[in-house]
């Protein structure tokens, strides 16, 4: 279950806790057009960084905790654990923080 707790400054992000599973996958698909993404362990820690086109996907698979940001959030459609957040009004950079609760 993916629930939102808390609305975060902008490079902090929002934070979302995951319950009921063993650990996070997050997959991003550049649905309508390209987006960089940043992604970290930590919030605002940059440990990689790459840019996806339309129709492409990456998968971030992480223990507890992921803090990732888009360039172009309405371009793109997030799903954590299969459960999608909603990005179609997002059309400034964001982060997103992702915490697994068990």
């Amino acid at each position: 279950t993916l629930t939102k707790v808390e609305t975060g400054e902008e490079l902090e992000g929002d934070l979302y806790v995951l319950e009921n599973a063993d650990k996070l996958k997050v997959e991003i698909k550049a649905s309508k057009g390209d987006t960089n993404i940043n992604v970290g362990s930590k919030v605002n820690q940059v440990e990689d960084s790459y840019e996806i086109s339309a129709g492409e996907q990456r998968t971030l698979s992480y223990d507890k905790f992921v803090w990732f940001r888009l360039t172009k959030p309405s371009n793109t459609q997030i799903k954590v654990n299969g459960d999608e957040i909603d990005t179609l009004a997002q059309d400034v950079p964001r982060s997103y923080r992702i915490q697994l609760k068990k």
